[in-house]
């Protein structure tokens, strides 16, 4: 009988970069004839999970399985042997604090400085470190030993620019040129103290305008129009005075040397009336007066949008309506008393003036031409009981004498009543 020895080298159990070894495996050749396909030949317990997950680890340089198993070694059934990673029993990750390696000094125990800031800076230094499983697949770096860092390590440095009230009287601030620097540094105590370092730039220069926000306008622009008129309005643009720097941290105003600023008025703004002046009709159209025909034009100073300005005629009303007299103290003529006949008994009948009249004139006719009118009725009727005449007819009165019937007028138009006295 033969026995012929293997060793497998595709099963590490005793450690490695993977955490793996070796083993012996031991197939026996009995008669000519090799272990069937699948017989166990050995089973490993708590070794690397070779076809799971890993992780790198940057404090060795290398990655790393994360869990472990049970796995056992199978025949090839030809004197051959293969781990059965398919069918590896009790997969888990590696126990938290499994080690992995161990690397340099660390810092940690975070300190918020300076408090309230939220800036946090690790106060101790580890003698050396090492990195671990930590139980779920990851790994964690713990600190070997430590102390605090020595005193006046630097923690980090800032600066703070240097500020002047501006006016000096008010709450607003601006920067003043130069910077103040400054370091925090641990104390060796776990603490950390805060300290001047040096003041670095320079006061700004004198003539340096210390902020566009701080200007203030002083007045507005004129000019004369028209021209030798003494009659100034504002032309749109105006001065402002600022504040500058004088090289020494001190503040002064000023006026802006790009002074006056801001645009003119647009071209077509209205500055102000310089009169008007009527449209006239001549009436009658050949050899006529001139009469006012309701329409004009305003002659209005306009800025001309370059500060300077122009005159603008802009015509004004309408025509008068159809109907309004051209002039009463002019064309109105013809004038006739209007009258009422009043029956009068045995008397003829008679006309009597009621209190209107009627009269030619001339009136517009809306479209600034002209017309020949009559106005009737015009005026008003006299008084109710305006006495008008007595007839001769006479009549017996309550006292028994002989009165004649009298007319009144009524105060409408025309109209009267009668009664005896």
């Amino acid at each position: 009988m033969a026995v012929r020895l293997k060793f497998a080298n595709d099963l590490n159990i005793f450690g490695g970069s993977r955490g793996a070894g070796g083993f012996l495996s031991t197939p026996v050749l009995i008669g000519g004839g090799y272990p069937a396909y699948g017989t166990v030949l050995s089973t490993a317990y708590g070794v690397d999970y070779e076809i799971g997950a890993e992780i790198f680890s940057p404090m060795a340089s290398a990655y790393f399985f994360t869990q472990i198993c049970n796995v056992n070694t199978l025949a090839d059934g030809v004197g051959g042997t293969f781990v059965d990673w398919a069918n590896a029993g009790n997969v888990q990750y590696k126990a938290n604090g499994t080690h992995i390696a161990y690397g340099d000094a660390i810092s940690f125990n975070p300190v918020e400085v300076p408090t309230d800031s939220g800036n946090y800076n690790n106060n101790t230094e580890s003698d050396s470190s090492e990195e671990t499983h930590n139980g779920t697949g990851g790994s964690s770096i713990t600190p070997i030993g430590g102390h605090y860092w020595p005193v006046t390590t630097l923690i980090y440095g800032h600066s703070v620019n240097q500020q002047d009230g501006v006016p000096e009287t008010s709450s607003n601030y601006f920067d003043n040129g130069l910077t103040d620097n400054y370091e925090y540094r641990w104390d060796g105590n776990g603490g950390y103290i805060h300290f001047w370092v040096n003041t670095t730039g320079s006061l700004y220069a004198d003539g340096t305008e210390v902020a566009e926000g701080l200007r203030y306008t002083t007045s507005n622009t004129q000019t004369e129009v028209p021209t030798s008129s003494n009659s100034y309005y504002d032309n749109g643009q105006h001065n402002e005075d600022t504040y500058y720097w004088n090289g020494s941290g001190n503040t002064y105003t000023g006026a802006l040397a790009s002074n006056p600023i801001g645009s003119f008025y647009a071209d077509g703004t209205f500055i102000a009336s310089n009169g008007s002046t009527p449209n006239y009709t001549a009436v009658p159209t050949e050899n006529g007066s001139n009469f006012e025909n309701g329409t004009g034009n305003n002659h209005d100073w306009l800025w001309n949008g370059s500060g300077g300005y122009r005159n603008e005629d802009t015509p004004y009303g309408s025509y008068y309506g159809d109907g309004t007299e051209v002039d009463a103290n002019v064309f109105r003529c013809n004038f006739i008393n209007n009258q009422a006949e009043i029956p009068v008994g045995c008397d003829p009948p008679a006309l009597y003036d009621n209190g209107l009249y009627s009269f030619d004139t001339v009136t517009w006719d809306g479209n600034g031409g002209y017309q020949s009118s009559n106005f009737s009725e015009q005026g008003n009727p006299f008084p109710f009981g305006t006495f008008i005449t007595q007839n001769n007819c006479f009549a017996c009165g309550v006292d028994g004498s002989l009165y004649g019937l009298a007319y009144f007028w009524d105060g409408s138009y025309g109209s009267y009543i009668n009664t005896y006295p």
